[in-house]
């Protein structure tokens, strides 16, 4: 069995310390839509040889074809050995408090629906979060680590998801392809149309 080195990564730090997860953003430097954070915890004694083929084509979301992504996103939503959870921040409450923040916030989310207890959790560097236990910040954590990849993932295409619905009820801005981030066209867009109620008025659009 050819175990990745993120799945050799966790299992050091499960050995020492217990049950992990994994937490990771997606959407920190877009211009629309909600900040994302997934949390993924991994049951790494019961992974048998068909699902660690699945794991070893685990790495961080930004390695990754979209196709791959959706099917390695159907993997950590339907195996029965992974745990998840989704958390969000918006627009709005990114304005009020900072992208940093409300980074940490959605982090707190994803894990209080985890709906597993875990012993330490490992965050992708840059995530924050306010409130008692084991942490460890983690620098390109999404290169690294099994779990912080895998949340990586869940984040990425779990607000993809939510941003091409938002296309459908704000037309113009192009989010079906770039999904709230600041690309030439959206820019111009903005400058043409204005921009929407789930813009983030707190980021300079040029």
């Amino acid at each position: 069995m050819n175990l990745s080195h993120l799945f050799d990564f966790d299992v050091n730090y499960c050995q020492k310390h217990g049950n992990l997860a994994g937490l990771d953003e997606a959407g920190r430097g877009a211009l629309a839509g909600p900040v994302f954070v997934g949390c993924v915890s991994i049951d790494l004694a019961r992974m048998d040889g068909t699902e660690m083929k699945q794991v070893n084509e685990i790495k961080d979301s930004k390695q990754l074809t979209g196709k791959v992504r959706k099917k390695l996103f159907d993997y950590l939503t339907h195996s029965n050995k992974i745990s998840i959870g989704i958390g969000q921040s918006s627009s709005e409450e990114i304005d009020k408090v900072g992208i940093n923040r409300a980074t940490g916030l959605a982090a707190e989310r994803a894990l209080d629906s985890l709906g597993r207890a875990v012993d330490l959790v490992l965050l992708d560097k840059g995530i924050k979060i306010q409130r008692a236990g084991e942490y460890r910040e983690i620098t390109k954590g999404d290169d690294k680590s099994l779990h912080i990849a895998s949340a990586s993932i869940l984040a990425k295409v779990g607000r993809d998801r939510y941003m091409r619905f938002q296309a459908e009820n704000y037309s113009g801005y192009g989010w079906e392809t770039n999904v709230g981030y600041g690309t030439s066209a959206h820019r111009e867009a903005i400058a043409r149309i204005g921009r929407s109620d789930i813009h983030r008025k707190s980021y300079k659009l040029a």
